[in-house]
């Protein structure tokens, strides 16, 4: 079973893509940057993350740069070549499950959603 939990902040604001083949496809992308050890072996990893379809465009808008995210997902890697011809590694994690942090239910953003909700 490949399962990954981790929690992080987002380093950008998402981006909602159309995939060009299909537009019924939708995809948001955001990088999560989770710290991982204390003191002086304290040290970053960050994750490339997708978001698909219904969930992807519902929440996007939410998914800004510095939010906490709970985040559960299949961990893939990419290779690319940067640009000075070394190989790299991104760590990729297609979401299955993902939760905002308490900080984030108190963003502007949450609480205008919120209200508008108790309007419906």
């Amino acid at each position: 079973m490949n399962v990954i939990t981790f929690d992080g902040r987002l380093t950008k604001d998402a981006e909602l893509k159309q995939l060009q083949s299909n537009h019924e496809i939708t995809v948001c992308n955001f990088d999560v940057a989770c710290n991982i050890g204390y003191g002086l072996r304290k040290k970053t990893i960050y994750f490339k993350c997708d978001l698909w379809n219904k969930r992807a465009e519902s929440l996007h808008t939410y998914l800004t740069k510095g939010i906490q995210v709970f985040v559960t997902g299949e961990l893939s890697t990419e290779e690319y070549t940067n640009k000075n011809g070394d190989i790299k590694t991104n760590l990729k994690c297609r979401i299955n499950d993902l939760t905002f942090g308490a900080e984030s239910r108190n963003n502007e953003k949450f609480q205008s959603t919120e209200q508008n909700n108790e309007k419906l």
